[in-house]
């Protein structure tokens, strides 16, 4: 017998978190058949008494009672629904460790936080002269679709053609066109945001469940842009699509699928300056794993479900450093999801190319949901980054999170997770 079998152990008549006896269905039994790990060989066909409200413990051989208001919410019934006391603490704490190992990377780059690579600028709003074979660009047409370098973000290596270096606001209406399927985001993903789509993964720990794959496959792309053409910090009116899954594979447990999300998008932004905003409507749902329903039998799927509308804002006082805020509201809810959400957070992150060498990030973000009690979770992340001419950014590093699951299967279980990720955002 191995851990994820059950005896017949008699199931208590009544209790606190069930109804009475008289009001309980009757027992059904679910034969399970399980290989010996030692000898490799098929196990006998037991019987494993389950009852609604019931749920078997991996971690033993006893099934465990759970209320029947968590039935199907909570991956093991011995956990709580409510953040961990020491949570503050541990923000506290793992936040000033990030700080510091941000601030050994800044240093052993020689970059800081404002800077894409240690090279000399040219002065504010002067356009290099050409290089021997390029024609001079200053006052023609191709002057408006060279990238543009923010003030303090770095200088053009030696031998490239000239780069304008400006500082914010560097575009006006007036030199704004429109662009189809165009390259860079003029509203771009949170960095540290569980629910942003992007391509990406963290192998994390977490209590009770073990080492966990938490992958994000997707992608935020735009389809046509009225402003720059800069691909790096792009200006004007953007449409884009968003959209990705949100697989969990629980690595301890033949790598099953615990839970997958998904997420699909149409946002509308707007940046000018310093100034970012978005509007945007989203379809988010939740559903549970096949094979993690297999293993517990007695979990109950919710339709976790939410159509939303979202409102946010972004400002950066200086280019590497952008804070925002956002707020959504669903007008259609389901499986125990209510309207309102919020999300606030700071990235510090180099923009504009990087060059050969990795520069150092950044970034914390909060969440707060009304059917958890407006509780929530926090994230910190932290690590080098590496951004080419066409605006993607390659991210590695350390990860952290506190607070209520983003597995809405599970939305009112409180989890703690600590490992490392690769993120990249096209």
């Amino acid at each position: 017998m191995n851990a994820f079998q059950t005896e017949g152990i008699p199931f208590p008549p009544t209790g606190k978190w069930l109804p009475q006896s008289s009001q309980l269905p009757q027992p059904f039994y679910r034969q399970q058949v399980r290989t010996n790990p030692a000898t490799k060989a098929g196990g006998d066909v037991l019987p494993a008494p389950l009852l609604i409200g019931q749920e078997q413990d991996c971690r033993g051989q006893v099934p465990r009672l759970i209320p029947t208001d968590r039935v199907g919410q909570s991956r093991f019934p011995s956990q709580g629904i409510s953040p961990s006391p020491a949570m503050l603490s541990s923000v506290i704490v793992t936040v000033g460790i990030l700080l510091g190992v941000f601030g050994a990377f800044s240093s052993v780059l020689g970059g800081g936080i404002m800077g894409g690579r240690p090279a000399p600028l040219p002065a504010q709003g002067v356009l290099p002269g050409p290089t021997p074979g390029q024609p001079s660009l200053v006052g023609s047409v191709e002057a408006e679709q060279l990238p543009i370098f923010l003030q303090g973000q770095g200088a053009p290596a030696p031998g490239d053609p000239g780069h304008l270096v400006l500082d914010l606001p560097p575009s006006t209406p007036i030199s704004w066109s429109w662009h189809f399927l165009p390259k860079g985001l003029v509203f771009p993903a949170y960095l540290a945001g569980g629910r942003e789509s992007r391509f990406g993964a963290q192998w994390v720990y977490v209590e009770d469940l073990g080492w966990t794959l938490d992958s994000t496959l997707g992608a935020h792309l735009g389809l046509i842009r009225f402003g720059t053409h800069d691909p790096i910090y792009p200006e004007g009116f953007q449409i884009d699509v968003e959209g990705a899954a949100f697989p969990r594979l629980a690595m301890g447990y033949e790598r099953d699928l615990v839970a997958v999300d998904f997420r699909i998008g149409i946002p509308l932004s707007y940046r000018h300056g310093r100034f970012e905003t978005k509007l945007a409507c989203y379809h988010l749902c939740s559903h549970l794993g096949d094979e993690w329903l297999i293993r517990y039998p007695a979990l109950n799927r919710i339709n976790f479900a939410r159509d939303a509308l979202v409102l946010a804002v972004a400002v950066r006082p200086v280019p590497a450093v952008r804070l925002y805020a956002e707020a959504g509201w669903a007008f259609l809810t389901e499986g125990g999801s209510e309207p309102w959400e919020f999300q606030f957070g700071v990235d510090l992150s180099p923009v504009g190319p990087t060059g050969r060498w990795f520069t150092p990030f950044l970034a914390v973000n909060t969440r707060l949901r009304q059917e958890v009690d407006f509780s929530g979770n926090f994230t910190a992340q932290a690590g080098l980054q590496w951004s080419g001419p066409s605006g993607g950014l390659l991210r590695f590093g350390a990860h952290y999170f506190n607070g209520l699951t983003d597995y809405y299967e599970f939305f009112r279980e409180h989890e703690e997770q600590i490992g490392l990720g690769m993120w990249y955002d096209f």
